[in-house]
Order: structure tokens, then sequence, then C-alpha cells
């Protein structure tokens, strides 16, 4: 069993390569990376902090989710979450590209066939900047759903325990003949 299964994490997995001129004639260039990928949701954290600081729960979600790097279910995107707003939810609507209004329950059912399960939970806020190479580019601000957000890399938890820490290193740093195995 994966170790890190026990720790609500997952590593994913995938290779990169590149090919270079060098000599004379081509180098291929490969590695294997890993991404930590959290099993629980936003929405899980979300509602743990509902139950155990319930008079806080705006601090702690800005303390503990503003910030992070999140990756989508629906399309294995990731995003930082810049902010989380409060006054909006599944069930505000919004203006889509063919400037017909709709709510974000809607717009999930209809792109990606997901039903969302909690109409009144809180969206998170990322804003694109624009890119160095695309300087006309204006800023964008794209609302997230926290059940559909899987938070990435370690938990505070996670991070100090050595145990945790050591499974994780077994799994993700390969000597070089494991390393050639997972390209094959």
């Amino acid at each position: 069993m994966n170790p890190l299964r026990r720790k609500s994490s997952k590593s994913t997995s995938w290779n990169s390569g590149q090919v270079e001129r060098k000599d004379g004639g081509f180098m291929l260039q490969t590695n294997v990376s890993h991404k930590m990928l959290r099993t629980d949701t936003v929405m899980d954290m979300l509602l743990d902090m509902y139950r155990t600081q319930p008079k806080n729960v705006h601090k702690a979600a800005r303390n503990e989710i503003v910030g992070q790097i999140v990756m989508t279910r629906y399309n294995s995107k990731t995003y930082r979450v810049d902010e989380i707003d409060w006054s909006k939810s599944p069930s505000s609507t919004f203006e889509d590209r063919r400037k017909n209004r709709m709510s974000f329950v809607q717009y999930y059912k209809e792109a990606y066939n997901i039903q969302i399960r909690d109409p009144d939970q809180p969206l998170l806020v990322h804003i694109s900047k624009p890119k160095r190479n695309y300087p006309s580019v204006e800023e964008v601000t794209i609302y997230l759903i926290p059940e559909l957000c899987a938070l990435t890399g370690l938990s505070a938890s996670v991070r100090c325990d050595y145990t945790a820490k050591k499974d994780i290193t077994s799994h993700t740093r390969l000597d070089p003949r494991e390393r050639v195995r997972a390209l094959k």
C-alpha cells in the first residue's frame, strides 16, 4: 500500500523531456516529476474549520487557504488562491463568454457534468496576472468551487511528521535505475 494514502495525500508522477542539439547530434533529456496532491478537498478543510473554530472560521480559512495552490478535479489545472469570497456561492450568477447569465451550479453541470453538492459554500478567488510575454492581456478573476479543489503540497501536520516525510522521500526520490524504470 502506498504510505502516502494514510496521510490524506497522494503523489502524482509525470514524465517530461526535452531534446537539445549537442556535439553534432541530439540529446534527449527526460525526468520524472512528482506533485503532492491532498485527497481531501478545500471544502473538507472548511467544514473541519466550521466544526473546530465556528467563531473564527473566516480568519482560520484566510490563514490556511489563501496563498495555497489548489488543483481542480475536473481539468487538473492548478491555481493560487488569492482570496475567499464569502459573499458569493455556487448559486451566484455570472456572465459567460456568450453574454448569458448562469449560476456556477448550472455551468459545472453543463460544462463538466458535475453536480455541486453544496450550493452555499463560499468561492475561492484566483486572479490571473498578465504573463511577461503577453503584457497586453488583462487580469482575469477566476472563481473556484471548494468541493472541486484539492490542495497541493503537504499540510502543516505532515511537514512536521518525520515518518511521513521519510515515506514521501522514499516514494519521490529515485535512484538512477528506478528513474529509468519509471520512464518506461
